[in-house]
């Protein structure tokens, strides 16, 4: 009986420690399984703080450049509008300075043309006079001095005639030096043309001259 005893003890505690170490098994897998989950779950949360950190860097990254664009666009933009100014201003210059040139070259033209005209409207008034004084004298049968009033009015037409023909000159030159050129060569009168445009050129200064001091 003692040895029967003996060995229900002995199986007891066998059952006993196999159990234990059943449970101490159990322990163990569950410790294991718990270390790979949190493992598995500090990967993930660092995987994703890494994913947050790159989309962060994207983000800032992006956010950077879309400033330098519209920055980019801005400078573009203060360009364009400078060049625009630039180019209006050039424009507006380039019409001043034409209007002065032509300015100073149309006073040029209208002194040229003035004394051709005086002297015309000059020596047209004292014909109109000699014609009046050649009718009194007409009257009075004097034909010695008709003849000279006759001298004289011929001679005013002269310098009417002269003067006109250099009136007709500078208008034609003009309209020579404007008309679109067809390419074909023409014999010049060097001198005439130098001396035509010195004339316009000396009148034009004088015109500017004397506007300069009113």
């Amino acid at each position: 009986m003692k040895d029967s005893l003996f060995n229900i003890e002995q199986m007891k505690k066998v059952q006993n420690m196999n159990f234990e170490e059943q449970q101490r098994q159990k322990s163990i897998e569950t410790a294991k399984i718990q270390y790979r989950n949190k493992l598995q779950l500090m990967a993930v949360i660092f995987v994703s703080v890494i994913f947050l950190g790159i989309a962060i860097f994207l983000w800032r990254v992006n956010k950077r450049e879309q400033a330098a664009k519209l920055l980019l666009q801005q400078e573009k933009e203060k360009v364009e509008s400078t060049l625009v100014k630039l180019t209006e201003t050039q424009a507006q210059l380039i019409h001043s300075e034409k209007m002065a040139s032509l300015g100073e070259l149309t006073a040029g033209i209208a002194h040229e043309i003035q004394n051709p005209l005086n002297f015309v409207n000059n020596f047209s008034e004292l014909n109109r006079e000699l014609l009046i004084e050649m009718k009194i004298e007409l009257e009075k049968g004097n034909l010695i001095d008709l003849e000279e009033i006759a001298d004289d009015i011929i001679a005013n037409e002269e310098k009417i005639n002269q003067h006109g023909k250099r009136a007709d000159a500078i208008v034609k030159g003009m309209l020579q030096h404007s008309r679109t050129s067809t390419g074909v060569k023409e014999q010049t009168a060097v001198n005439a043309l130098a001396d035509e445009h010195l004339r316009l050129a000396y009148q034009g200064l004088r015109a500017r001259i004397n506007h300069s001091m009113l």
